[in-house]
């Protein structure tokens, strides 16, 4: 497999098969299928890419299909192939041959339609409700993520919220200190995470934007292929988002400023939109790392300090998310943030905070059973922290955590580590 980059120099990065991917794959950890590890899915993808009559029905799609899109191979391959980035163009190339395919088009149908049968609304509630009359952006990851038999294997259904985040609270503000970008997460299903991400701010002195027309980041459509939707919800943020002082876009969820940071590459080099995405891109920042350079952040030390919260010994697992450990997105300011404003608390560390959960967006509704099982292995190791809380920075990530909480009989609270530095400072 190749890769060209914009300085003209075509460069070679090949896989040479060592089989390191193999060591770091949460999905080849579980299954030993060839097919499931980077090497073998770039295998299949050459011998594709060399046949005019191949079929990307089948083998191909099945098996790109069965990727967290975690980029732990591309991270640590040594020939620095970027594994992750050649499966979601395979994937845009199934697309292209063969659209979303008749299961996932029907999932699209149904969640989006007024067909449901009012006692599965009923057993749905407010969220299921919600998603079939259509609430939602049609480039939203939450309709994939819940087709009918999703419900019927899970614990869990997290609410959802109506009106919106946005619908409540977004508005014009040119005089802030940096925009908030919701995504789905905090706008429909986990308003205490804005929540405390404001009154963080405002403690600090600092004021947040929420822009309207603002909505989905894209990364579902982007990650099925759907390159066309993907780049028109790219350009929509874009306009949202834009700001002439170029102020810190900030995001709560790490799957979202992941995504937001590759937008240069869903457009062609050198075109108006691939400029923008540009600027944007390097606006975007980790709100923990955000918080903690305003001059006033001190302020929340100290109502930490008065309200005897310094030295509280919390039991608490911190999950970090794979786009937070891999990719543009990296950061380690969440647990930085923890230990920073609870220095008392009892942490899972070092290897116990790593590894996938096994959401991986829409890979948790067609592989559920497989997911389960990568869940279930992450949450062997939450267990032995005995926590009281389980906090991570990923939307999708506090759903299945949410999920594993229930499978493993915790009664940890699952929330962003914001909301737990919020309720140590008094300002949840």
């Amino acid at each position: 497999m190749r890769e060209n980059h914009e300085n003209g120099a075509a460069r070679e990065r090949v896989c040479v098969k060592c089989g390191q991917c193999m060591s770091v794959c949460p999905v080849f950890r579980v299954t030993n299928r060839e097919q499931d590890v980077a090497r073998g899915k770039l295998a299949l993808l050459e011998a594709a890419e060399k046949n005019p009559a191949a079929t990307w029905r089948g083998a191909v799609e099945e098996a790109l299909s069965r990727c967290l899109q975690c980029g732990a191979c591309s991270f640590h391959c040594a020939n620095q192939v970027p594994a992750a980035r050649l499966v979601r163009q395979g994937r845009e190339e199934v697309f292209r041959h063969t659209g979303l395919g008749p299961l996932k088009e029907l999932q699209l149908a149904v969640l989006a339609g007024d067909s449901l049968p009012s006692a599965l609304l009923r057993k749905g509630g407010a969220l299921l409700a919600a998603l079939a009359g259509g609430g939602l952006e049609p480039e939203s990851g939450l309709r994939v993520r819940f087709p009918l038999s999703f419900f019927t294997s899970r614990s869990v259904i997290p609410v959802f919220h109506s009106p919106s985040l946005l619908a409540r609270a977004s508005r014009p503000d040119n005089s802030a200190s940096a925009v908030f970008f919701s995504g789905c997460g905090a706008n429909h299903l986990f308003p205490d995470t804005p929540e405390a991400l404001f009154s963080l701010a405002r403690a600090s002195g600092a004021r947040l934007a929420l822009p309207p027309g603002q909505g989905c980041c894209g990364l579902p459509r982007a990650a099925c292929g759907d390159i066309r939707t993907a780049r028109e919800t790219a350009v929509k943020n874009m306009a949202a988002l834009a700001s002439p002082d170029r102020v810190p876009v900030v995001t709560a969820c790490a799957s979202c400023a992941g995504h937001l940071k590759e937008y240069p590459d869903l457009f062609p080099p050198g075109s108006p939109e691939h400029k923008q995405a540009l600027v944007l891109a390097a606006r975007v920042t980790d709100p923990a790392e955000w918080l903690m350079g305003l001059s006033g952040f001190g302020n929340v030390l100290e109502a930490v300090r008065a309200r005897g919260n310094e030295g509280k010994t919390l039991r608490v697992f911190y999950h970090a998310p794979c786009h937070s450990r891999f990719g543009p997105a990296k950061t380690t300011a969440p647990a930085r943030l923890l230990a920073l404003a609870a220095p008392g608390t009892g942490r899972a560390g070092g290897p116990e905070t790593e590894g996938c959960c096994g959401h991986g967006g829409t890979f948790n509704v067609r592989w559920h059973g497989l997911s389960m099982e990568i869940l279930d292995g992450k949450m062997e190791k939450a267990a032995r922290a005995r926590p009281e809380w389980i906090v991570t920075d990923c939307t999708g990530c506090r759903l299945q955590l949410m999920e594993g909480a229930a499978r493993a009989g915790l009664a940890a609270r699952v929330a962003h580590p914001l909301a737990l530095v919020a309720e140590l400072a008094g300002k949840g």
